[in-house]
């Protein structure tokens, strides 16, 4: 049986651990259960907040695990987003 829909889910945002941007691709792989004949594409664009007055290295295990779910089909991560000349492709494979 072939997709005869697609669903799109998406976000943006700065990469941070109470936005926690991993559960939207949890939600993707739920999605096909009630929607079985819709193919389903999980995309996420983001980057982690710079600022003085927070620490970065809490937001790094998340960044890594938007690499590892990206697979260039259905789940698509891109970093960086304030820039559009600038976003680049998660590059991990």
């Amino acid at each position: 049986m072939t997709p005869t829909d697609t669903v799109l889910l998406g976000n943006y945002g700065f990469i941070i651990w109470d936005k926690d941007p991993l559960r939207l691709y949890e939600l993707g792989r739920l999605v096909p259960e009630r929607l079985p004949n819709h193919r389903v594409m999980t995309l996420f664009v983001g980057k982690i907040q710079e600022r003085k007055d927070k620490a970065s290295e809490g937001s790094l295990h998340i960044l890594e695990g938007l690499k590892s779910v990206h697979n260039k089909r259905e789940n698509l991560f891109f970093e960086e987003y304030n820039n559009l000349e600038g976003v680049r492709e998660c590059t991990s494979q």
